[in-house]
């Protein structure tokens, strides 16, 4: 039986997560690279990888605008930005590393739009 295709509503931002097996330390691509998240459109981050065999992480160093910092194959959506975070000013972002399969990290950034 086919595995159903899940369709985002237009609140949800995609980053596909790729895993990279010619890279030799595994690191793997994220599409897009900086990811934009608008608060008053109430919009939330879902990570999707490309392999659905693939096991993924994504941590946020420092500070998330989210309220989890952690995210995975079974945690993969953002819910919506905190409250108290105000939108990025330029060349502020939030850094986060992605990792599948216990890969080398790849290190991607969002930032937060009004």
């Amino acid at each position: 039986m086919a595995t159903p295709v899940r369709v985002l509503s237009n609140r949800e931002v995609p980053v596909t997560i790729t895993p990279n097996p010619k890279d030799p330390k595994g690191q793997p691509t994220v599409s897009p690279g900086t990811f934009h998240v608008s608060k008053c459109r109430m919009e939330e981050v879902w990570w999707v990888c490309s392999d659905p065999n693939a096991k993924f992480t994504v941590t946020f160093e420092g500070e998330s605008p989210f309220n989890d910092s952690v995210f995975d194959n079974e945690n993969y959506c953002s819910g919506l930005v905190k409250r108290e975070v105000e939108p990025s000013k330029d060349g502020e972002s939030y850094k986060y590393s992605v990792t599948v399969n216990d890969g080398e990290p790849l290190d991607p950034d969002g930032q937060v739009d009004r």
